[in-house]
């Protein structure tokens, strides 16, 4: 439940990462709530103090999140009181992408965030989104998990922690696995490039293993998580500063097919078993009854009620663009 003294109405926020699934969705969220929330897009480095000097009343600044002078302006000079901080390379297999820039990313640009927000004469609250990734990596170190993404998400946490404990910094880390619904545009998670395909009338494709459970969380679950993790910030220390977000159910990916199949009426498709990798993450089943008890929340929305409105969502949006300026759009976010 929402901590009813903590008012949301003129509450000035920053959200990095604010062009992707999440930051998006959350955006609109705090903004109806009526904050005034400050969008951090990435930026080459350079731009986000031109932007910043150029734009006060904004609510856009471009910029990256290893640029440590434009963070801190932007953060005192708005004064802001809560800042997401949702910037990441989600890349969790090597397949060719940069561990160089994925750990830039993921553990610079969160240490640079963390010290933006200490040394403002007002310290923001931060909430960091982290991943199911760092706590299997560390309970099961070996090779099939101890990814780059893996490992530049445990050095965030860990400097995160360290902020937090040795620097009086109010931070709490947010471990989540597969947040879906409306609003997702990456085709290469499931449930958006299963929704394409059944709209094209093509036979879905598994690039899993097709067993493998794994927590799905409905956005707008994802989201008042986020809300009351900040609105509790004060209160979460040592352990607790770890909220782990999960439905608490676990659901093989072909079963998730299976149910975006019927929400589609096309039972003439099948799915297809494109390959199966070897390193895929294994989600231990997690029951959220610690986060119930410290936030009041808990998920809402069934993956039954949830995958509906998703598929609903990109069917929408199908008959809004077409196919072509639909997969135009997917392929734009990659």
């Amino acid at each position: 439940m929402p901590d009813r003294d903590y008012i949301w109405e003129n509450r000035r926020v920053l959200i990095t990462g604010a062009g992707g699934f999440v930051g998006k969705q959350l955006g609109r969220h705090l903004v109806a709530q009526g904050a005034r929330v400050t969008r951090w897009l990435h930026g080459n480095g350079k731009s986000g103090k031109r932007n910043e000097s150029e734009s006060r009343n904004r609510s856009f600044v471009n910029g990256s999140v290893t640029d440590l002078r434009s963070l801190s302006g932007t953060i005192e000079n708005r004064e802001i009181e809560v800042v997401f901080h949702l910037a990441a390379s989600n890349a969790n297999r090597t397949g060719g992408d940069s561990a160089y820039r994925i750990f830039e990313t993921n553990t610079r640009g969160t240490y640079t965030l963390l010290e933006a927000a200490r040394s403002a004469s007002s310290p923001p609250r931060v909430v960091l989104l982290s991943s199911r990734e760092a706590e299997v990596a560390t309970r099961q170190p070996t090779h099939a998990v101890m990814q780059p993404y893996a490992a530049s998400k445990i050095a965030a946490e860990v400097a995160a922690n360290a902020y937090a404990e040795a620097l009086g910094l109010q931070v709490v880390i947010v471990r989540t696995g597969n947040v879906y619904g409306p609003g997702d545009m990456n085709i290469q998670r499931l449930v958006p490039a299963t929704a394409l395909s059944l709209l094209a009338g093509e036979d879905p494709v598994l690039k899993g293993q097709p067993e493998m459970l794994r927590d799905y969380l409905y956005i707008d679950d994802f989201l008042a998580a986020c809300v009351n993790c900040a609105e509790k910030a004060h209160l979460l220390a040592g352990q607790d500063r770890v909220v782990r977000v999960a439905s608490g159910l676990q659901t093989s990916a072909i079963s998730v097919v299976e149910k975006l199949l019927f929400h589609a009426g096309r039972p003439d498709l099948l799915p297809v078993i494109a390959s199966n990798f070897v390193n895929e993450r294994v989600d231990s089943a997690y029951t959220p009854t610690l986060e119930h008890e410290l936030l009041g929340w808990k998920s809402e929305i069934g993956l039954d009620e949830g995958l509906r409105r998703a598929y609903e969502w990109y069917a929408c949006l199908h008959r809004r663009l077409g196919a072509e300026r639909l997969n135009r759009l997917c392929r734009s976010v990659l």
